[in-house]
């Protein structure tokens, strides 16, 4: 004798047999692998508090001399009320102080931190691979980039420490190669900092720079007023670790297939659901 089934759990049972395990191949590489710099909490916080006050001075030119953005209308009716104030006052000369001398050795967002860091990648890499690229520049007649001046006291000095907001949620692909490009930017006689800043410094940041968002800065090599955080930075941070694979010149790494079982999505049938189709018509 069948016993009846009800109809919840036939349609259980079909979604079991249709989830099949399935087995899928990765290619695990040594070439991504990335280790960042351990750094205890109380340094972290201790290099946010001396970041901070070194930042002060660009967010006060900032807040003072720069206005943000407010929209379309916004622009329009300042740029109407700016013409017709120049127009009353035209004998009198605005005076734009200059930046704070702080500014150019700071590098602010993704994109400019990681340019700085590939400027610097190519003054330290060997002859023979700048040696094609220095060729198509002297044809234009441009500046090649290993020509950057690895001195202190100007603008042109190379990073000495990169500052992550790693910790206030962000995705991983952002700062993945950030590791890997320090160490391929540091020599024996200069090294390239990863700091991991503690949870929140994303917030104090942008308020210090007056800016929206700040999740990435590099500070370069000679910054004046930083030498108590270049002197600290050196005492508690270690350096990034190279990868092995770095380090083992001329010998082959093979791949490694990975087996990673898994289950297959739920296909659904063709023709939609009948039954809705038959309750709706």
């Amino acid at each position: 004798m069948s016993i009846p089934v009800k109809g919840k759990d036939v349609g259980k049972s079909i979604k079991n047999e249709q989830k099949k395990s399935r087995i899928v191949y990765n290619l695990d590489t040594p070439f991504t692998a990335t280790e960042w710099p351990a750094i205890e909490q109380n340094h972290q916080t201790t290099i946010l508090q001396l970041l901070e006050n070194l930042l002060d001075p660009i967010g006060q030119y900032r807040a003072v001399h720069l206005e943000s953005s407010k929209g379309k209308r916004a622009k329009h009716a300042d740029r109407k009320r700016k013409r017709e104030d120049a127009e009353q006052s035209s004998d009198i000369d605005l005076i734009i102080p200059d930046k704070p001398e702080i500014a150019p050795y700071v590098t602010v967002g993704l994109n400019a931190t990681t340019n700085a860091l590939e400027q610097l990648t190519r003054a330290t890499a060997p002859l023979a691979l700048n040696r094609n690229t220095d060729r198509k520049l002297n044809q234009t007649n441009e500046k090649p980039r290993n020509s950057l001046q690895l001195q202190t006291g100007t603008s042109e000095a190379p990073l000495q420490a990169v500052f992550v907001c790693r910790a206030d949620g962000q995705p991983s692909q952002l700062h993945a190669h950030l590791p890997l490009m320090c160490v391929m930017a540091s020599t024996s006689e200069h090294t390239v900092f990863l700091i991991q800043l503690p949870k929140g410094a994303e917030g104090k940041l942008s308020e210090r720079l007056a800016v929206p968002r700040v999740g990435f800065l590099g500070l370069k090599k000679g910054a004046p007023g930083a030498e108590v955080l270049y002197e600290y930075i050196g005492k508690h941070i270690p350096a990034v670790r190279r990868p092995g694979w770095l380090e083992k010149t001329g010998e082959y790494i093979g791949i490694k297939p990975k087996a990673l079982h898994t289950i297959a999505g739920t296909q659904r049938p063709k023709g939609g659901n009948k039954t809705t189709n038959q309750k709706a018509s």
